[in-house]
């Protein structure tokens, strides 16, 4: 049986739009959970204001945060400026896609570009919550198989692989919660 305990996490800001995000000083232990919780952070904020939310997974000292900037209402665009410690490394890419509309389950081609682009695998948290990837090396639709989706006929779309992760802190950071270093609420199972 599940033991549940949540916590309620403070948000780290910096002077500028990008948010250093956090499961603690600790971090989180894996790339997939540190983009499942920011997908879970934001998804719902982003299907209700119709905005885009995106940054990066920066690997530091073994364990692994989000940065988050958010896109303008109804634009489907978002500009982007990670900022990497030096003791740190750009390992991933994470973004949800705004209000909900069948499109919005797939990662689009200037989603993939990036993917091709920067060589590193993209998260994508739909208007439902639900956590894909898109990794080098993985397979878009054809022009005709998006034009099937109702995609409309562009070459570069891809479904991406659903993730099953969960977004638990490390057990450090439940012995230093006290601490206040946290951004989000977070279902913790023993």
């Amino acid at each position: 049986m599940d033991i549940l305990a949540r916590l309620i996490l403070v948000c780290l800001v910096t002077l500028s739009p990008v948010v250093r995000a956090n499961c603690g000083p600790f971090g989180y232990a894996s790339m997939e959970a540190a983009a499942a919780a920011a997908g879970q952070r934001y998804f719902r904020q982003s299907a209700r204001e119709d905005r885009e939310y995106m940054g990066g997974i920066i690997a530091q000292q073994g364990r692994f945060h989000y940065t988050v900037v958010a896109g303008r209402a109804g634009a489907d665009r978002v500009r982007v400026s990670i900022r990497i410690p030096a003791d740190g490394a750009l390992v991933a890419f994470w973004h949800t896609h705004g209000a909900r509309h069948f499109s919005r389950r797939y990662f689009s081609a200037t989603d993939t570009r990036l993917v091709r682009l920067r060589g590193l695998p993209f998260y994508l948290t739909d208007p439902d919550g639900r956590l894909m990837v898109f990794s080098p090396g993985d397979r878009t639709l054809s022009p005709f198989e998006s034009g099937k989706l109702g995609l409309g006929g562009t070459r570069g779309n891809a479904r991406g692989t659903l993730v099953s992760t969960d977004t638990r802190c490390s057990q450090e950071t439940v012995a230093a919660r006290a601490d206040g270093f946290l951004l989000t609420d977070v279902t913790l199972k023993n």
